[in-house]
């Protein structure tokens, strides 16, 4: 309602100009509104802080982390308050700091508007859809281009979804919903195939966590991945001093992007595979 109301008044202010209102009473207006305004969202943001940090604490574990990059402050608050009940939320001005702060916390999802200064949506979404560590992360563009070529343009950047404003919250909700379950079929079909490697390697079978995970004949880059890391694991199997730092090294990722990848593309942590292969 804070946002609401303040873009309220700001299309007050343009009609009060055009119709040549008296500019110390509008002023006078707009100062106490303004005033007002300021005191509610400080109240309404404490009540949202402290009730997202009762969520973090409660149930950290299980609250997927969604990363907000947008330049309008009012957008990001918006979709902060639409978010913060089901989700862990970070926020970005810009495609360069939301990719430095994706690449440094590997979110599970990104919402991101299009049109932003320093690096664009459409540049933030290719460059985090290249780096290994983030290629994995569901985009889900925002923007107010609405063509078809700049809708076909978004999705050749690697954006698996993208809508347009004004958009329905319920919509947008239902969407990341959607990504995020999606990557929980991926995991559970990682699993699966897991067991089943385990299973063929009790038989002494000439098969190893790796190949059985690439029989694909065009693999994933997702796939790609976690074949780079099993074999990785495979070579440092005997080495009883491992640590996931070395196997980060193999993979050219940090301890924390190769657990956050490794967790989200598998469900299971690197040290949980490591034990069970």
């Amino acid at each position: 309602m804070g946002i609401v109301q303040r873009n309220v008044e700001q299309l007050q202010r343009l009609v009060s100009d055009v119709l040549l209102f008296r500019r110390d009473n509008s002023a006078t207006v707009d100062d106490t509104t303004v005033a007002t305004d300021e005191q509610l969202l400080a109240s309404r943001k404490a009540v949202q802080e402290s009730r997202h940090d009762t969520l973090i604490n409660d149930n950290a574990e299980e609250l997927a982390t969604v990363l907000i990059v947008d330049d309008n402050a009012d957008m990001r608050a918006y979709l902060r308050t639409l978010l913060l009940d089901r989700y862990y939320v970070i926020e970005a001005a810009d495609g360069q700091s939301g990719l430095k702060l994706a690449v440094e916390s590997v979110p599970d999802i990104v919402v991101s508007d299009v049109m932003m200064p320093v690096m664009d949506g459409l540049a933030f979404c290719t460059r985090l859809k290249q780096h290994e560590a983030t290629s994995h992360i569901p985009v889900l563009l925002l923007t107010a281009r609405s063509s078809e070529q700049q809708y076909i343009e978004g999705l050749q950047t690697g954006a698996d979804i993208y809508m347009t404003k004004p958009f329905s919250a319920d919509l947008l909700l239902a969407n990341i919903a959607s990504l995020l379950a999606n990557r929980q079929k991926l995991r559970q079909l990682f699993n699966t195939q897991h067991l089943n490697t385990q299973h063929l390697n009790t038989q002494h079978l000439n098969t190893t966590p790796s190949q059985h995970l690439t029989t694909q004949n065009s693999p994933s880059p997702d796939r790609r991945f976690l074949d780079t890391f099993l074999k990785a694991m495979e070579k440092h199997m005997s080495n009883t001093n491992l640590k996931i730092e070395d196997l980060g090294d193999e993979v050219g990722l940090s301890r924390v992007q190769l657990y956050r990848k490794v967790k989200a593309l598998t469900g299971m942590t690197p040290v949980e595979i490591l034990r069970e292969t």
